[in-house]
């Protein structure tokens, strides 16, 4: 007798735990890295070749570049970190600490990227045409 009133009350537990409407609107919310995916970086592109990782961030974190220009990273911080397009475009694999990653921008557009060890760190490249074009 005890043995059915316990399964009958745990079945009553259960059975009030499903589908409402508080959890439903719980599992339809974004995960942190969902709101990473969609993160814009911060700032106005600044004309650069060269881009810093300090602090846990790329600085500055939204770059302008003309097509054909070479632009670098110098991992400053103790941690390694990667500089790797969200296109896939480019990827530096892990950088050390006082090294640095090179890359040659070909096309005109817009190249998102993040630290892929890191993913909250985030930076854009702006590539524009070459002047006189």
């Amino acid at each position: 007798m005890r043995a059915a009133s316990l399964g009958l009350g745990l079945a009553v537990v259960l059975a009030g735990c499903g589908g409402t409407a508080a959890a439903q609107q719980r599992a339809a919310a974004p995960t942190p890295m969902a709101a990473m995916a969609t993160a814009m970086p911060a700032g106005p592109p600044v004309a650069t070749t060269a881009v810093s990782i300090h602090n846990f961030a790329f600085n500055p974190p939204v770059i302008t570049v003309p097509m054909g220009a070479t632009v670098t990273w110098t991992n400053d911080d103790i941690e390694q970190h990667t500089a790797t397009a969200d296109d896939k475009s480019f990827d530096s694999d892990a950088v050390d600490h006082g090294k640095g990653f090179s890359f040659i921008f070909t096309k005109v557009g817009t190249f998102r990227y993040r630290c892929l060890i890191h993913p909250e760190m985030i930076g854009q490249v702006v590539v524009t045409a070459q002047k006189g074009e």
